[in-house]
């Protein structure tokens, strides 16, 4: 299912895996002028391209690599992203077979590094690195508009899984960065715009820290990750095994541990 959702000149494009006819996993891409942003997952390429058909599409940006993210690349000239990204648009890799299940393996494609500052129209966009959710993740800040898009940085719901990636305190850092600019309205990779970004960013920094610290006095008490883990989460969800290991809870306790 693919709908498409206007808010000012931000178009809004909300697609969503189905699982037995159940939607599942929603995922965003946004176009603002004739810049696109992020590209879905590659097992809804052909609804997605055709939804967008009406649109003039000039520029394309990845906030990340990841595959539910860059699934329809392929069909534009070249996209821009993150220099630690390049390599695997160039070379699109699954760490995890559900991922083939779920979004596909995206088609190689024409990365560019992007430029700190990416204009269209009358819009400009300061390009922030925001790592933390992966080492290549950006977020676009429009200062005029007061709009923010974040892919991952910043989602909907508490964070309990993570991939093994994931570097914790690096994304507190970034959410703490974007919690000082002035922003309206928050775009994320999934779910529903942020209409409080201020309250939802400090949130988040807050329940993280927190969470560290709750993390980090078992550790002192001599407590392991998987100890830590079942105190705080229980075992492991089903799902995660599908994972091989590769998203899961241990690894969100395992990032609080490494520094």
């Amino acid at each position: 299912m693919i709908e498409i959702e206007s808010y000012d000149d931000v178009h809004r494009i909300n697609m969503s895996i189905s699982f037995f006819g159940k939607q599942i996993f929603p995922i965003n891409a946004y176009i603002v002028n004739d810049v696109l942003i992020d590209t879905g997952a590659a097992s809804l390429s052909r609804d997605f391209l055709d939804a967008i058909k009406e649109f003039t599409i000039r520029t394309v940006v990845n906030t990340h690599a990841h595959p539910d993210h860059t699934g329809s690349n392929s069909a534009f000239p070249f996209v821009y992203v993150h220099r630690k990204g390049m390599d695997r648009l160039k070379n699109p890799q699954l760490e995890m077979q559900i991922q083939k299940f779920l979004y596909g393996l995206p088609e190689p494609s024409n990365p560019k590094e992007i430029p700190s500052v990416l204009k269209t129209g009358e819009y400009t966009f300061d390009v922030m690195y925001t790592p933390g959710h992966s080492p290549d993740h950006i977020s676009l800040y429009e200062p005029r508009k007061k709009w923010a898009f974040t892919g991952d940085l910043l989602l909907w719901g508490p964070t309990r899984e993570v991939f093994v990636d994931v570097k914790i305190y690096d994304a507190i850092e970034s959410l703490e960065r974007l919690a000082g600019l002035d922003i309206d309205i928050l775009f994320p990779g999934h779910g529903p715009p942020f209409r409080n970004p201020k309250e939802a960013l400090a949130k988040q920094v807050g329940t993280l820290k927190d969470f560290g610290m709750q993390i980090r006095e078992l550790h002192e008490r001599g407590w392991n990750a998987e100890e830590i883990r079942n105190h705080l989460f229980g075992r492991e969800r089903m799902y995660v095994y599908l994972c091989g290991g590769k998203f899961s809870a241990l690894n969100l306790i395992k990032s609080y541990l490494e520094d």
